[in-house]
């Protein structure tokens, strides 16, 4: 199926919303010549509730509610989205923590030089991959995350025969706070702590290659546990 997310959306007419919202879903049906009446198994799960507006329709394949994340970017107040799968489905494609997450990049106060930006995109991208939190422009994030790394240290803790340092320790320290931007409150505001170690050889392009692969598994380290934190307290 062709992934494709149409951005001009045309709207019903508010008056018309408004006289439909009245007459009831039988009458709306009669009325256009029995046309769109939907499945008689899909019916609301409140008793009594009525729902009346502009339709965003999506498309997508059961257990992926990727393209609905994409459709709440082409909502405006008012509009109804209806979501439809390609087959058979009995996955919960959105639940209540369909929302929205802001990441600014994290401020950096170590002694190691410009390694929040990828310490940040880690962050990013397990929130990403997760999916129950939509990575977001600040200006429209339900939550919002700042940080700053605090701690780094690079620490030899194993020798060769001739006294060189062949194994490293490296320890990353960030303080995290999530703020609650609907209910005005702060989920948590906690340090975060990890270190993972790496081996050194008698090659500088080998070594720096081993300290990079250490640091991207403590960020995503870091990043695994922010995203668990994250949703059992949001």
């Amino acid at each position: 199926m062709k992934t494709i997310a149409v951005k001009k959306i045309k709207r019903a007419d508010i008056a018309d919303i408004s006289i439909l919202e009245k007459i009831g879903v039988a009458t709306s049906h009669e009325s256009q010549n029995r046309k769109g009446l939907m499945d008689p198994h899909i019916r609301p799960i409140y008793k009594d509730s009525r729902i009346a507006g502009s339709a965003v329709t999506v498309l997508t394949h059961p257990n992926d509610n990727w393209m609905i994340h994409v459709a709440i970017e082409l909502c405006f107040p008012g509009d109804i989205l209806v979501v439809g799968t390609t087959d058979e489905s009995t996955y919960g494609m959105f639940g209540d923590l369909l929302a929205t997450l802001s990441i600014p990049v994290f401020k950096n106060s170590s002694s190691e030089p410009n390694i929040q930006r990828d310490a940040t995109d880690a962050i990013r991208r397990a929130f990403i991959s997760d999916g129950r939190l939509k990575v977001a422009d600040t200006r429209k994030a339900d939550l919002l995350m700042r940080g700053t790394l605090t701690d780094y240290q690079l620490r030899a803790v194993a020798f060769n025969s001739e006294d060189s340092a062949e194994e490293y320790v490296v320890r990353l320290g960030i303080q995290v706070e999530a703020y609650d931007r609907i209910k005005k409150k702060i989920i948590f505001n906690q340090k975060f702590t990890t270190q993972w170690d790496y081996r050194s050889t008698s090659s500088v392009v080998d070594s720096d290659s081993a300290k990079h692969t250490a640091l991207k598994e403590a960020y995503a380290d870091l990043a695994d546990r922010l995203v668990s934190i994250t949703i059992e307290r949001f």
